[in-house]
């Protein structure tokens, strides 16, 4: 038996009378915006970490006597490639205890 009541009801979002789709605004889900975070703050701390390392390979091959000499870096090289470092280690400590 054929009815010619509509299968779909009208107020079920998305639709109307006209038969063209309602375009709905959907909430944007929170963990993509999570893991963008993680991955950037990796991303960031690897660089900060690296350009430390270069920082530092710069000193030992300009300032070797220096260094030899005294026996001490000066300070900035270390301290930032110890700080990349950090904040690699925590973005990878929130996707951890995200995963748990």
């Amino acid at each position: 038996m054929i009815t010619n009541r509509d299968q779909w009801p009208n107020e079920r979002e998305g639709y109307t009378d006209n038969l063209r789709p309602a375009y709905v605004a959907l909430p944007a889900t929170p963990g993509l915006r999570r893991k963008q975070s993680c991955k950037t703050e990796e991303f960031v701390g690897s660089l900060i970490a690296g350009g430390g390392l270069c920082w530092a390979t710069w000193v030992v091959v300009h300032q070797l006597a220096v260094m030899s000499r005294m026996g001490l870096w000066p300070p900035g090289p270390l301290e930032v490639c110890g700080m990349g470092v950090l904040i690699w280690m925590h973005a990878k400590w929130r996707r951890f205890a995200r995963l748990h």
